[in-house]
């Protein structure tokens, strides 16, 4: 069974039942990870927003324009579902 049958099969799923399936695997994703409460991922993100800005503004980072980046998301869909 390849990735592509079983996204075929979980899209068949009603969507509650996908989203349930979404969440199980990007748990799964996180294993080992240690948990942070949730004043804890505010920190943690607004240190990283900051430090994206920063560097935003210092010219260390490039920014790719939304329309290139979801081009390039649908064709990497897209051969995930041809397998």
């Amino acid at each position: 069974m390849t990735t592509a049958d079983i996204f075929s099969s979980a899209m068949n799923l009603p969507e509650d039942l996908r989203a349930e399936l979404a969440v199980q695997l990007m748990d799964s994703l996180d294993a080992g990870e240690p948990e942070l409460e949730a004043g804890e991922w505010e920190r943690a993100w607004g240190a990283e927003i900051a430090a994206r800005i920063k560097a935003l503004d210092a010219g260390e980072m490039e920014t790719i324009p939304a329309d290139e980046v979801m081009a390039a998301a649908r064709a990497r869909l897209r051969t995930v579902r041809e397998g």
